[in-house]
């Protein structure tokens, strides 16, 4: 994954827009916050046909927080928006403006937000773009 650096964020919007170019179902994009260096962060992962909401912990195995099938809501090898909203505890997932999920979780209350990928093909084959990056503090 990649941070935004400059500061780290408690409540915020986090957008995205990003285009699995090849790949297929075997290549994800997403969105990081709450990131700590050597403690954890959450992560947004949306797949052609799966997206989940996960924490992940140093030294131990991710936590689901939400997942599900984006089925008539992702556009497949077109661009898709992703969107994190983070208030206090509460956390809201969007794809294409469609609300995929509305969790609550307290592990990290601030930290660094940027994007990610993942392959999970074990031979390489996959060419993820994002564009339009962008990033509100919310009061």
């Amino acid at each position: 994954y990649e941070l935004y650096e400059v500061q780290e964020l408690t409540n915020f919007i986090a957008e995205v827009d990003c285009r699995v170019v090849a790949g297929d179902v075997d290549a994800s994009c997403g969105l990081v916050f709450g990131q700590q260096t050597d403690i954890g962060f959450y992560k947004f992962e949306l797949f052609e046909d799966y997206y989940r909401l996960f924490i992940v912990r140093a030294a131990r195995e991710p936590e689901l927080i939400a997942e599900g099938n984006p089925a008539g809501v992702v556009q497949t090898g077109d661009w898709n928006r992703l969107r994190v909203v983070k208030q206090g505890e509460r956390i809201r997932v969007f794809v294409n403006e469609v609300l995929l999920a509305d969790a609550s979780d307290d592990s990290y209350a601030t930290g660094k937000v940027g994007i990610a990928t993942n392959s999970y093909r074990d031979a390489g084959g996959v060419e993820i773009q994002f564009d339009n990056f962008m990033l509100w503090e919310l009061p």
